[in-house]
């Protein structure tokens, strides 16, 4: 599980690098105005590609007595899922366009509805990475693909500095990630519908779930499309993009890889159990110190990484820094469940949180601001925490007992090292770059120390501590 975990956080990082490099050459080649039109745009596509979602991959995963009807069959289910998403986007583009007040966004989305019918020819093959814990083949499929839809980009951008270079990007990327995966795996589908039942039976809650889950991490993004202009969206949408990165690239390439290993291990309760304790008491000191330490330093860090005219998105990244780490906490607990076949009362408790979420956005943002939506955000993010935590209780022998241990040394660590970066901060030295390394050294410092010393008080127990320690031979 270790393994796995590594090869996929890597391949994550890897192209969360990636990405985020490319977001930094792009945002001093574009305005903020053009993140926010196609900003607007992508939350038009991906409400309806999570709306047809089906999850045909982790069916594919999950199931023991798979065949290539089976295969064949999932092939099939995406290209028709493809143009059907595209269909309903050339129709829905102009809607879309009225409600944001904003015509560009037209045409935008159905250059976009390309990659959904691109997509949907994507080799159904490359699934088999992660089913037979293949996770460096998968590794490379992730990050060629990401080397290459980078490179298109940011080309793009150079030549044409306006916001079709994000959306030529997107769209091309797709070609590029659909030719890799036939080039990658030798895996050639047929069209077929025989087992479309077997899909469907375990598809239709995922379907669900996946609604809920992009109401909950999309709908402040709506209404701030809504309520505001191109330039606050995409203002909002880069800094939910700073922010939320450690949590999500941390959370999704876990997911990714701890998947398979807990529907093998869902026999075995106890095991299952000791496993995710053991996955949670590694992901939470890395989330919750990288999340603080965000917040500690977000003037600086976005001054540095995207410019001055980003500024802006300062007061959005402190406010949903502590929600990537709710994030990256939470989200292990929904793979525990859906691993567990609880996928039912994952979809229910999303699909609340996602609808309180929008309801809250849109009447705080309505009367205070945009600010005010990224707070909503977090707020009802934590709110939910304790309810995932009585969840993960009733799957298997685990006690919130534990779960507070495994929680509140980072999380103390956490709030000395903000509370000693504020007082040490220097804002007399002009040179913001070297502001920012200070701080960060500083940060890194203190937590590192702080957290040593509260593992020790509290008796030495199993977790990141011990396992840096293993590794360096000191223990």
């Amino acid at each position: 599980m270790l393994t796995a975990s590594a090869w996929m956080i890597a391949m994550r990082w890897a192209m969360r690098g990636i990405g985020l490099i490319s977001t930094i050459v792009i945002a001093r080649i574009l305005a903020p105005q053009d993140f926010g039109i196609i900003a607007m745009g992508m939350v038009v596509v991906g409400l309806l590609e999570t709306l047809s979602f089906l999850g045909v991959d982790l069916v594919l995963i999950q199931r023991d007595d798979v065949t290539r009807a089976h295969f064949d069959t999932a092939w099939t289910i995406s290209i028709l899922q493809g143009l059907l998403i595209a269909a309903i986007l050339v129709g829905a583009a102009p809607i879309a366009a009225d409600a944001f007040s904003e015509p560009r966004v037209t045409p935008v989305i159905m250059v976009l509805a390309l990659r959904s019918i691109i997509g949907g020819f994507e080799n159904v093959g490359t699934i088999s990475f992660r089913r037979d814990l293949n996770f460096a083949k998968d590794f490379r499929f992730g990050v060629y693909k990401k080397l290459v839809s980078f490179a298109i980009t940011v080309g793009c951008a150079l030549v044409m500095r306006n916001y079709w270079a994000l959306a030529v990007g997107m769209v091309a990327g797709r070609l590029v990630e659909v030719a890799l995966s036939y080039q990658l795996h030798p895996y050639r589908p047929r069209f077929s519908l025989s087992e479309w039942h077997s899909v469907w039976s375990f598809s239709k809650w995922l379907f669900i779930l996946n609604l809920g889950y992009y109401a909950r991490n999309r709908a402040d993004e709506m209404v701030v499309g809504y309520l505001s202009g191109t330039t606050a969206m995409g203002q909002y949408h880069i800094g939910a993009y700073v922010a939320t990165s450690c949590g999500e690239e941390v959370a999704l390439p876990l997911a990714r890889a701890l998947f398979p290993n807990f529907a093998r291990q869902a026999s075995t309760p106890e095991l299952l159990m000791q496993s995710c304790l053991r996955m949670m008491r590694i992901i939470a000191p890395v989330v919750i110190s990288i999340s603080f330490g965000m917040i500690a330093v977000a003037h600086d860090m976005v001054l540095v990484v995207l410019g001055e005219k980003w500024l802006g998105a300062v007061p959005i990244v402190q406010a949903l820094a502590l929600y990537s780490a709710i994030f990256g906490i939470s989200h292990g607990i929904f793979t525990l469940s859906v691993a567990v076949g609880r996928v039912r009362l994952m979809a229910v408790i999303t699909i609340l949180q996602g609808a309180v979420l929008f309801l809250g956005c849109l009447g705080i943002g309505a009367l205070y601001g945009v600010e005010a939506v990224a707070v909503t955000r977090t707020v009802i993010a934590l709110v939910t925490m304790p309810i995932l935590f009585y969840v993960m209780t009733k799957l298997g022998p685990v006690s919130l007992g534990q779960l507070v241990e495994t929680f509140w040394r980072p999380l103390v660590a956490s709030i000395v090292m903000v509370a000693i970066v504020w007082a040490l901060h220097a804002p007399g030295i002009d040179a913001p770059t070297l502001r920012l390394l200070l701080d960060v050294s500083v940060g890194a410092t203190v937590y590192a120390l702080t957290s040593l010393l509260l593992w020790r008080v509290a008796g030495r127990p199993d977790g990141l501590e011990r396992l840096v320690l293993r590794q360096l031979r000191i223990i």
